[in-house]
């Protein structure tokens, strides 16, 4: 937000993430500075404007579903995916795992294909995909935000109906709250494409910067060899229930989510193409102190197993 006078940026304004995680004081069309969400909303509000809304923002009919959704969730019911890296709460009263992979495909081969078809048609058209976004662990990606129609699909369907309802029973065990379940926010999202003839074949290991990640697979296992999420300490810990060389190989449609500071990458693929769809979370500000302390304990652990 700020003033303009003949087209050109004037005074003082406001600039904010994507998620509205982060803010920056902008002095005539200049960034000055990062500050408080405070702060920025007090500059917008001198300017009688709103802090703009969030990109992967949930409509009130979609957070609606969420509440109900995640409400109906029962503890003691048997879950529909498979744990792996068994973990306790910050209190240790609870446990679970850092890691939950689904049984079954939560998203229908058609939404899947329809994302693969926006990404391609979009980098046919602007001379191919984007490979810079990320610095230190650069991707070949495409940013959720250039494909409106995936991303219309992301926050008014797979969010609330489908992603943050498995985030809350996968890791309710280790949320400080109840009401967090339903404070899930999505920080950045965007397709990924592993090609082995030609381009990114694999992500080195590293941490997230969020809470929580996730990945959805956009094409089936019979399109590629090789691949799927690797994980350090499931290496370490041998084939465990599955996961081969420390890897965990989705079908089309099945979603992956675990802690963002365990330690892991994208396996190499050895033929043919791999798409997947991944999301950055985090909660909202009233849990940012647990957030904090959950991903330092979980990174802490996990770099003790190194």
């Amino acid at each position: 937000v700020g003033t303009y006078a003949r087209g050109v940026d004037t005074g003082e304004g406001a600039r904010w993430s994507t998620d509205r995680a982060l803010a920056w004081r902008m002095r005539s069309g200049e960034v000055a500075g990062e500050i408080s969400l405070a702060e920025a909303e007090t500059i917008a509000s001198s300017l009688g404007l709103p802090v703009p809304e969030s990109i992967y923002e949930l409509d009130q009919a979609a957070r609606a579903r969420l509440r109900e959704s995640v409400a109906s969730l029962k503890e003691d019911s048997v879950p529909d995916f498979d744990t792996y890296l068994p973990a306790t709460s910050l209190d240790g009263k609870r446990s679970g795992a850092l890691i939950a992979h689904s049984k079954q495909p939560l998203v229908d081969v058609a939404a899947c294909d329809a994302i693969i078809a926006e990404c391609e048609a979009r980098a046919a058209k602007l001379g191919g995909w984007t490979t810079e976004r990320h610095e230190n662990y650069p991707t070949t990606d495409v940013p959720l935000q250039r494909l409106p129609r995936a991303l219309a699909w992301f926050r008014k369907s797979l969010l609330p109906d489908i992603a943050f309802p498995f985030l809350a029973r996968a890791f309710g065990f280790a949320l400080p709250a109840e009401e967090a379940r339903i404070a899930f926010r999505v920080i950045d999202a965007f397709v990924v494409k592993y090609d082995a003839a030609a381009g990114q074949r694999l992500l080195k290991p590293h941490r997230d910067g969020s809470v929580f990640s996730f990945n959805v697979a956009l094409n089936d296992l019979g399109q590629y060899e090789g691949g799927g999420t690797y994980f350090q300490q499931l290496e370490r810990a041998g084939d465990v229930n599955g996961a081969e060389e420390g890897s965990l190989r989705s079908p089309q449609g099945h979603l992956l989510a675990h802690s963002s500071a365990l330690l892991h990458g994208g396996h190499p693929i050895t033929s043919g193409v791999r798409y997947i769809l991944v999301a950055f979370v985090t909660v909202e500000g009233t849990y940012s102190e647990w957030a904090y302390r959950f991903y330092e304990d979980v990174r802490d652990r996990d770099k003790s197993k190194e």
